[in-house]
């Protein structure tokens, strides 16, 4: 048995089997989503089948319309997406834990001190605790790439939430424009 009513689009006849009662399917006309009611609207009538031929002497054939039920999107558990984020925060957290320990050790800077001088004591505090190099790096090139990577395929695959892997991207991206900048000022200053 079938179901018959208007698309609530472009207002022609759609008929449907009724597996698919309540739920979102495709007009055949305008190809817009309309929802099969419950029950058959007794009022429709349903065009007849438009007969094609295949070529200009073979036998017509009948061509009738039909609607297919539209299926929603799966949802995942969005684990890409929350990994891409955690990557970006695991970057923060890297940068904030460094600078506080070199804050600590070698002070605030002397206003009458020159960048050469105070890039020179954040490199000798470095020296002396290596476990700041491994997180400077771990948190300045390491996790914002892993959270890029993550963030993309979670784009990629269409996992949702969408927001962690859009937020985790933005934070990565930053964080790697800031670790070429501060690079880039680090050659600049020791070439001086």
């Amino acid at each position: 048995m079938a179901l018959q009513f208007r698309c609530q689009a472009c207002n022609e006849p759609v008929e449907v089997d009724d597996e698919a009662a309540g739920q979102m399917v495709i007009c055949p006309y305008c190809r817009k989503l309309s929802q099969a009611p419950a029950v058959s609207d007794p009022t429709i009538q349903i065009k007849e089948p438009v007969e094609t031929p295949l070529d200009p002497g073979s036998e017509p054939t009948s061509v009738v319309p039909v609607a297919t039920p539209f299926v929603p999107p799966a949802e995942g558990n969005g684990l890409l997406s929350w990994l891409s984020l955690a990557s970006a925060g695991l970057a923060v957290l890297c940068f904030l834990i460094v600078v506080v320990a070199i804050v600590s050790i070698v002070g605030f800077a002397v206003p009458s001190a020159t960048m050469a001088d105070v890039q020179k004591d954040v490199f000798e505090t470095m020296q002396t605790h290596l476990w700041m190099i491994a997180l400077n790096i771990f948190g300045s090139w390491v996790a914002p790439f892993l959270g890029i990577i993550l963030g993309a395929a979670a784009l990629i695959k269409g996992s949702r939430p969408r927001w962690p892997a859009i937020v985790g991207l933005i934070i990565s991206g930053l964080f790697i424009l800031l670790s070429c900048a501060g690079t880039a000022l680090s050659l600049a200053v020791g070439l001086q």
